[in-house]
């Protein structure tokens, strides 16, 4: 019997899982709907274990079409949305998730333009500051909930959070992370002074790529 590859996709609206065989051709697919919440005008939030139970959901309906198929997967690879905040505490148990659609910040994006910082981040990002990229929403977090701030250990993209669950691992990777606007690229990592504009400490819990 030949081998097959499962891939997972979470994006803003639905959880998707594709069974392929080795040559590319679809051999199942199905999906969950992830809600969004919104406790607040602008929020956009995705409960971290709503989002595993959707996305264990959608991978046993894939393999349960697949037959015989689905117990032959011999890799998993995963994406979903960029920027946001899914958030794990030291005991890496969830804190929060944050969709990339949320606007909470947007009147921190302002003031960055008011202060000059928006400019001095793309020039060592090369990204523009927006309300949902990930730095933003955690300095919105340190000033506006601290308690839930204080609480975080490990700052996560939406795919790394699933990889979490589904083996362990705390990583990210350089796509999502520049992405983000967290990445110097002068130097092709993290920094420091990168971090002060955001108004975050250089010891914030970011993923080794």
């Amino acid at each position: 019997m030949s081998h097959c590859l499962l891939g997972i996709d979470a994006c803003n609206t639905m959880i998707k899982a594709v069974l392929f065989s080795l040559d590319g051709h679809v051999l199942s697919v199905a999906g969950r709907a992830g809600a969004t919440h919104q406790p607040r005008a602008g929020y956009a939030e995705r409960p971290i274990e709503a989002m595993w139970h959707d996305v264990s959901g959608a991978i046993t309906d894939c393999l349960q079409q697949a037959g015989d198929a689905g117990r032959r997967v011999i890799a998993m690879g995963v994406a979903g949305h960029g920027n946001g905040l899914y958030a794990l505490d030291p005991r890496q148990q969830p804190v929060i998730g944050i969709q990339s659609i949320d606007s909470r910040a947007d009147a921190l994006v302002r003031e960055l333009e008011r202060q000059g910082k928006h400019e001095a981040i793309y020039q060592r990002s090369l990204q523009t500051p927006w309300a949902a990229a990930t730095p933003l929403l955690m300095s919105w977090l340190k000033r506006h909930d601290a308690a839930l701030y204080r609480r975080i250990a490990h700052v996560l993209c939406a795919k790394d959070v699933i990889s979490h669950f589904l083996c362990g691992s705390l990583t990210g990777d350089y796509s999502d992370v520049a992405g983000a606007g967290l990445i110097d690229y002068r130097r092709r990592g993290y920094d420091r002074e990168l971090m002060a504009l955001y108004d975050l400490p250089d010891a914030l819990a970011l993923p080794p790529v």
